[in-house]
């Protein structure tokens, strides 16, 4: 599991805040190589078709233009993609990128608090959905966190190995803020 540096917030005159970036499994990424080397193989094979395949077969080659343009879209997203962390003085930031993110105020977040994660309470790895306004934000099992908003009791579940930390900062955000 790659990981930019974290600030772990340990002594009083620390900042009171927080990062970490996961990078997505090498199996992951490995998939989205295989789609990307997918999209050039149906790109190459409608150039050597030419011209006489897209006048003889329309819907064929829309197909494979459509289907190139996806796989080189989900390869992309398969390589790249990152679940961070953020916790600073203003918001607690969750994301999965470059798809989604989520900035909670301070205000809104009724707990931060430990919990371990298991993809099969989400149904998968990445960034996932369930009922009950519960997102999941992980690319294994382990040790992670739930933010619950204050707003509307969403909780929103992200996999770190970190919890400790970030959790220090936000109860050290909080107690600067007065909350």
């Amino acid at each position: 599991m790659a990981m930019e540096p974290s600030t772990p917030c340990r002594s009083s005159d620390c900042p009171q805040s927080f990062r970490e970036t996961t990078a997505a499994r090498p199996w992951m990424r490995a998939i989205g190589v295989v789609l990307l080397v997918a999209a050039v193989v149906t790109v190459v094979v409608l150039v050597v078709s030419g011209p006489p395949f897209f006048r003889d077969q329309t819907s064929a080659a829309v197909s494979l233009v459509v289907s190139s343009v996806l796989e080189v879209a989900l390869g992309l997203v398969g390589i790249i993609n990152r679940i961070t962390l953020e916790v600073d003085t203003q918001h607690v930031t969750l994301g999965f990128w470059p798809i989604w993110k989520k900035r909670i105020p301070s205000e809104d977040i009724a707990e931060v608090a430990p919990t371990q994660l298991t993809p099969v309470m989400f149904g998968g790895l990445g960034l996932r959905r369930i009922p009950g306004r519960r997102w999941g934000l992980l690319f294994s099992a382990g040790a992670g966190l739930v933010v619950t908003r204050r707003s509307d009791g969403a909780a929103f579940y992200i996999r770190t190995n970190h919890a400790d930390d970030a959790i220090t900062a936000f109860r050290r955000r909080s107690a600067a803020s007065g909350d």
